[in-house]
């Protein structure tokens, strides 16, 4: 008879569990309406992070990506301009080092993921950023952008521009060096743009960051882990609320931080903590965009 009742309290505990499974449906997550002026709709960019630094440490225990995943293999594009394209961004910016970029084997992914992207029903367009581990890392500006250009990067059909001028992309510590006169752009966050430490919801020159979360970085390897969030995660109340006020302000440019940075504990992408509840906030909140800016005899699409 005891041994009845261990096993009734615990297929009791084990039904009880079920309901706070992280993977439980949350396809109905819907957003308030923004008052919003009519006809505005900004464009949303995302962080990506083709190789990021734990999937070499493999030091994450906390949260691992749904499906995990190693290495940059067509199906991981593939599965993720889906998911990109699904949620409703309109670019990607891929994070690179670079060491990374320069090598062989990497420049012939980049080359692979812009085709799928532009492959999309809606092609997304691809920028890519030099985010070196250090804290400062300075580089020859002419340099970099002769790179970019004999890369074949400037000339894809998706390549991300601004007045129809192809542009290269560096991390705030990038200290650059030197004049660059050729016909290609750049941008500098922490110098045109805001940097992602900018303070929350700072707009600079028609651009925004939105925080979905921040551990500080390496965080989960320090003791009491939980209590180091700059931006906790919670369940997306303040990634909600970051995304409300983005979309309140004058910014053209949202760009969400990020897709799959684990290290810092900023990612969106569908995880075995939440599952996808943050992708779907996003998706839900730029569903308000798409929908305040369709026509009234324009369809919704399921």
């Amino acid at each position: 008879m005891p041994r009845l009742l261990l096993l009734v309290l615990v297929l009791c505990f084990f039904a009880a569990s079920c309901s706070l499974d992280p993977f439980r449906d949350h396809s109905g997550l819907t957003a308030a309406p923004i008052p919003r002026p009519s006809g505005r709709r900004p464009e949303f960019w995302v962080e990506y992070y083709p190789y990021p630094c734990w999937q070499q440490q493999n030091s994450i225990s906390y949260a691992r990506p749904v499906p995990d995943y190693n290495g940059w293999t067509d199906i991981r594009m593939e599965r993720d301009l889906a998911r990109l394209s699904a949620a409703g961004f309109q670019a990607v910016l891929l994070f690179f080092t670079p060491e990374h970029l320069a090598k062989a084997t990497t420049l012939e992914r980049v080359h692979r993921f812009y085709a799928l992207a532009a492959a999309q029903a809606m092609p997304l367009r691809v920028g890519i950023v030099l985010s070196p581990m250090a804290n400062e890392f300075t580089l020859q500006l002419d340099n970099a952008m002769t790179f970019f250009r004999q890369q074949g990067f400037a000339d894809k059909t998706n390549a991300l521009k601004f007045a129809g001028t192809a542009l290269l992309f560096f991390d705030q510590n990038v200290k650059l060096l030197g004049q660059y006169q050729g016909a290609l752009g750049y941008v500098h966050f922490g110098g045109y743009w805001p940097a992602r430490s900018a303070p929350p919801g700072q707009v600079q020159r028609g651009f925004t960051w939105v925080i979905a979360a921040d551990n500080g970085g390496n965080a989960h390897l320090l003791p009491k882990y939980h209590d180091r969030w700059a931006v906790p995660r919670g369940q997306g109340e303040q990634f909600t609320d970051a995304l409300r006020q983005a979309l309140l302000s004058p910014a053209e440019i949202i760009c969400v931080s990020s897709w799959n940075n684990f290290n810092r504990g900023s990612f969106i992408e569908p995880n075995s903590l939440e599952y996808d509840l943050f992708f779907k906030i996003f998706q839900a909140h730029a569903r308000i965009v798409t929908d305040s800016s369709r026509s009234p005899a324009e369809p919704a699409v399921p």
